[in-house]
C-alpha cells in the first residue's frame, strides 16, 4: 500500500520528469573554436546564462550580446527566465578557462546573433542532452 502511494505522489509531483543534464567540464587550455552557428539548449536565471551545444554535457557562458541577442528572438515565444530554450546562434566560443558567475562555465560564448528559437523539446538536439 505504502509503495503504490508513494508510486501516485511521484507520477504526480512533476519531478520525475523534469530534464536533467549532466555537466562535464572540458579541460582549461583548449583552443578556441571556430566562428560559426551553433545550436542547444540556453537556459537564463539571476546570475546564469547556460549555453549547452547539442551532442555535448558542456556549460558555456552565453555573453550579454548574446544573451540579448536571443532575448529580442525568445520573447515572441513566451521567454520566462529559468525556462529552457533551444536556441541556434551564430557567434565565436573562446579558450577554455572558467568563465561566467563564479568560472563555472567552460568557455564564454560571444553570440552577435540569435537565428532562432522555441521552448526546448524533447525532439531538439536530436533528443542529446
Amino acid at each position: 500500500m505504502r509503495r503504490a502511494l508513494a508510486a501516485v505522489l511521484l507520477a504526480f509531483c512533476g519531478c520525475a520528469t523534469a530534464p536533467k543534464i549532466v555537466i562535464e567540464r572540458e579541460p582549461p587550455g583548449l583552443p578556441a573554436l571556430a566562428d560559426g552557428v551553433y545550436s542547444g539548449r540556453f537556459i537564463a536565471l539571476f546570475e546564469m546564462s547556460w549555453f549547452t551545444p547539442c551532442g555535448t554535457n558542456y556549460r558555456w557562458w552565453l555573453d550579454n550580446d548574446g544573451y540579448q541577442a536571443v532575448f529580442r528572438v525568445a520573447r515572441d515565444h513566451d521567454y520566462k527566465r529559468g525556462k529552457n530554450f533551444w536556441v541556434r546562434v551564430r557567434g565565436t566560443p573562446s579558450a577554455t578557462g572558467h568563465w561566467g558567475h563564479l568560472g563555472d562555465y567552460s568557455r564564454n560564448f560571444h553570440a552577435r546573433e540569435a537565428l532562432e528559437a522555441h521552448d526546448y523539446g524533447p525532439g531538439d538536439c536530436d533528443g542529446k542532452p
